[in-house]
């Protein structure tokens, strides 16, 4: 996980089992889910035209990747609560999917864009997060279909008074 992401992680115990893992994610028989808050970058356009799901093909760093993402909730036509399915495992992919694929960049993410829309929200709430570098990207579920193995996680209670306010927005 990228720092500041919550969510479910895996820790191996032993080097077997360290390396089962290892072998599972590259062979990509790990689903990974993931939960995001968004805020539309350009004035231009806004959520009411955009599809409620899809898929996002944008290479990174010269490798494919490829994303899925359905739109969970809306808030007013620039802030969505997204579900994204990563087909790969790249550096920063969902981070650089959302910003760059979607033009809808993650809140709090300093280094994609994500802090502009920090200014319209309570800063209590984003001083906190950014204070102990938080993003609004959450690994909401990990899943091994071969191992019959599901974990999910639940949201951070951080994240409630935040997409409340952008209720508001």
């Amino acid at each position: 996980l990228d720092r500041g992401t919550s969510g479910c992680l895996v820790i191996a115990k032993h080097n077997s089992a360290h390396a089962e893992w290892i072998a599972r994610f590259f062979l990509r028989r790990v689903r990974k889910s993931y939960q995001c808050l968004v805020y539309k970058n350009s004035q231009q356009a806004n959520l009411e035209n955009f599809p409620n799901e899809g898929e996002i093909d944008l290479p990174i760093d010269g490798r494919p990747a490829k994303s899925s993402y359905s739109i969970l909730q809306q808030y007013g036509s620039m802030g969505a609560k997204l579900c994204i399915r990563t087909h790969q495992g790249r550096k920063h992919q969902v981070r650089i999917h959302c910003s760059k694929g979607l033009n809808m960049p993650i809140l709090l993410d300093p280094n994609y864009g994500g802090e502009k829309i920090m200014y319209h929200l309570p800063t209590d709430h984003i001083k906190k997060c950014r204070a102990n570098g938080r993003l609004c990207l959450h690994a909401d579920s990990l899943s091994v279909p071969e191992l019959d193995l599901e974990i999910k996680a639940p949201k951070p209670d951080w994240w409630d008074p935040i997409e409340q306010d952008m209720v508001s927005i």
